[in-house]
């Protein structure tokens, strides 16, 4: 029960932001707002950040994919989890992971 009491409050959490930023949350809903640029999209993961809706932020990632400057971003992330992966000593179980999404 304490479980979904506590997706309920966040439910309603996230329901009164997006009431609240409801030009935030056109932007982040729409692939092909004019308005979304990279100064934008740093200024609404900030937000979301400070409110804890971090699923929103990966949410704004997959809707803005195409994006050049959001294109750019996810290779320089998926390059410095490679680098701390290798570090780690991890590179067999990465390389591994990265076959199997290959096949």
């Amino acid at each position: 029960m304490k479980l979904h009491e506590n997706r309920t409050n966040q439910t309603i959490r996230f329901l009164k932001w997006t009431r609240k930023h409801n030009g935030l949350w056109q932007l982040i809903c729409e692939p092909d707002n004019e308005r979304m640029n990279l100064k934008m999209t740093q200024e609404i993961i900030k937000k979301l950040a400070k409110e804890q809706l971090y699923e929103i932020i990966f949410v704004l990632m997959e809707v803005h994919k195409d994006k050049e400057f959001m294109k750019s971003t996810s290779q320089i992330i998926f390059k410095d989890l490679l680098i701390a992966e290798w570090e780690k000593g991890s590179k067999d179980a990465m390389l591994d992971k990265l076959i199997g999404y290959l096949e």
